[in-house]
């Protein structure tokens, strides 16, 4: 499936069920997620101390939901399917 039509598909799903916010885990660029879109990525003191933030799928765009979905990915794989991704 393409990225595109999967994220649609995703938030679409989400939305459908009610579901406004997801929590998605970014690895150690969580600082920078927060920097580059606080109006779509934030926090709460429940997850200090852990590389997750909360996505607003009202306010997150393609692009930058893609990109916090690839990243949190990439920080939780294995290396080998991480090679595999990267290089391609």
């Amino acid at each position: 499936m393409k990225t595109d039509t999967f994220l649609t598909h995703l938030v679409r799903t989400l939305r459908d069920a009610g579901i406004d916010d997801v929590v998605i885990v970014v690895g150690h660029e969580k600082d920078a997620v927060l920097g580059a879109n606080p109006t779509a990525f934030f926090t709460i003191p429940h997850f200090d101390g852990y590389a997750a933030v909360l996505i607003q799928l009202k306010k997150v765009t393609k692009k930058a939901l893609h990109e916090a979905i690839v990243d949190g990915w990439l920080a939780c794989a294995p290396p080998r399917l991480t090679d595999e991704y990267l290089t391609h």
